[in-house]
């Protein structure tokens, strides 16, 4: 991912729909494109940090990534919704996967994102514990789905 990539990025995270499934998202859209920019920006800069476009056709229709917490690796990712169902998600965190040496992997996920959750068991990860979280978006506590890959 690169800052180039930042607005189409940034398009997708203002779809209603999919915030709604993503849950752990501030509640207002208020992040202005230039906050999310430079916040994005910062991320890339940041070596324990990578982030990837999704391209099919040469057209971006998502992301995935790794991050770290409390140290240990975790990934994300996003689909621009028109192209959610088709396998490119599940594909994708295969790909991103490979790349990263260290295990265990974590993943988490709204309790009822049930593509998320299948895009995470397809590659291989297992639920293995819930939490119950505040949900931004939502506005409320739900369950939050943690997942783990340890091969």
């Amino acid at each position: 991912m690169t800052k180039e990539d930042l607005s189409v990025y940034y398009s997708w995270q203002l779809d209603e729909t999919s915030r709604f499934q993503a849950a752990f998202m501030p509640k207002e859209k208020s992040e202005s494109f230039d906050e999310f920019s430079k916040n994005w920006e910062e991320r890339l800069e940041n070596s324990t940090i990578n982030a990837y476009m999704i391209t099919l056709d040469e057209k971006s229709v998502g992301m995935v990534g790794k991050y770290e917490q409390d140290e240990l690796p975790e990934i994300t990712y996003w689909i621009d919704r028109t192209f959610a169902g088709q396998g490119i998600t599940t594909e994708a965190v295969r790909l991103l996967i490979e790349r990263i040496k260290a295990r265990p992997i974590f993943a988490s996920v709204a309790f009822d994102n049930i593509a998320s959750k299948r895009v995470l068991e397809k590659n291989g990860f297992v639920s293995t514990d819930s939490i119950v979280s505040y949900a931004p978006v939502r506005q409320n506590d739900i369950i939050e789905c943690i997942y783990e890959l340890e091969k």
